[in-house]
């Protein structure tokens, strides 16, 4: 879901910030979204960790 949020997100981005600060702006808006994608990944650990049976 978030694939085709974010060219559209990216395209307002672009557009509506002033365009001294929009690489920051650009900057932020990937930043959170890495940030929820590894929030995911760290919520799904231990179900990962219980299906792997102890193997390291």
């Amino acid at each position: 879901m978030l694939g085709c949020l974010s060219p559209i997100g990216l395209s307002m981005v672009t557009k509506l910030a002033p365009s001294r600060l929009v690489g920051l702006a650009m900057g932020g808006n990937l930043s959170g979204l890495l940030a929820d994608s590894g929030v995911l990944l760290l919520l799904i650990s231990p179900l990962i960790n219980m299906l792997m049976h102890g193997v390291r």
